[in-house]
């Protein structure tokens, strides 16, 4: 008898420091101790085997899938990878910037678009409002997978992440890696 109450009285002290750590302590405390904060994974663990040998030269952007959504838009699939043998460091979300966390393997870089419109490309803002967003590091061999859309009527399009060898780096033009340009083809439809 003494023993249940006892035990009983275990749980009720271990309920109360529950509730109390939950009202206490910020939402993202255990965030701190993620065992992999970048999302990110060795190159062949993100990257199909036959598109590995797209990986040399460094940073790069590869397109993995492309498909359309019900308005005529098309969704992309991206990986962005370092082959190169030092830290980078772009800005984007972390994986804990949203509720639930990204998926395991999955990057939220702040990337450009820019759209081709005769002899130019012209920049698409993006409006990121950047609320958790910081700068994110991929380790040399590793790659996360990332998502872009293109509208319907933009014919031409690539897409660019602002990488800088660098921690606290300046992000400028010359640092940006770009996706393969990616045209519409006369059979793209809904």
């Amino acid at each position: 008898m003494r023993l249940r109450i006892k035990l009983i009285d275990l749980l009720v002290t271990l309920s109360i420091i529950a509730v109390i750590c939950a009202i206490a302590l910020p939402p993202d405390f255990w965030d701190r101790f993620d065992r992999n904060p970048d999302n990110t994974y060795p190159i062949s663990q993100v990257l199909p085997a036959g598109l590995t040998s797209t990986a040399a030269g460094g940073p790069r952007i590869v397109l993995l899938d492309r498909r359309f959504d019900n308005t005529g838009d098309e969704q992309f699939e991206f990986v962005l990878l370092n082959s190169s043998e030092s830290d980078i460091f772009y800005f984007g979300y972390t994986p804990t910037s949203f509720r639930p966390r990204m998926w395991e393997g999955k990057v939220s870089p702040l990337y450009k678009k820019e759209v081709r419109i005769g002899d130019t490309w012209e920049d698409q803002k993006q409006r990121w409002c950047g609320n958790g967003a910081t700068q994110m590091r991929l380790k040399p061999g590793h790659a996360g997978r990332f998502t872009a859309w293109r509208h319907a009527d933009q014919l031409m399009v690539r897409f660019g992440v602002y990488c800088s060898p660098v921690e606290e780096g300046q992000f400028t033009e010359s640092t940006i890696v770009w996706s393969p340009v990616i045209e519409s083809r006369p059979s793209d439809t809904p």
